[in-house]
């Protein structure tokens, strides 16, 4: 989380998978792969992605893009 400026750090540890928000993309690419060789560590695989316009939309107001998605959600809980 400190390597990317941030605590929101997803994990999926089925995919061997770790994500983060990453405003300054390039930049923080770039630092997590010098503290990952720095640390000895191999990555299979390092990328930046673009959020979706339904992941920005549920970051801006908290609530899915769609009625269905939000019925979804409350079902879940």
């Amino acid at each position: 989380a400190a390597l990317l400026g941030g605590e929101d750090l997803t994990l999926d540890p089925d995919r061997r998978r770790i994500g983060a928000p990453a405003p300054d993309r390039m930049a923080a690419l770039t630092r997590a792969v010098r503290v990952l060789d720095e640390a000895g560590i191999e990555a299979e695989d390092i990328a930046v992605r673009r959020p979706t316009l339904d992941e920005v939309f549920l970051s801006l107001t908290g609530q899915p893009a769609d009625e269905q998605a939000a019925e979804k959600a409350e079902v879940a809980a």
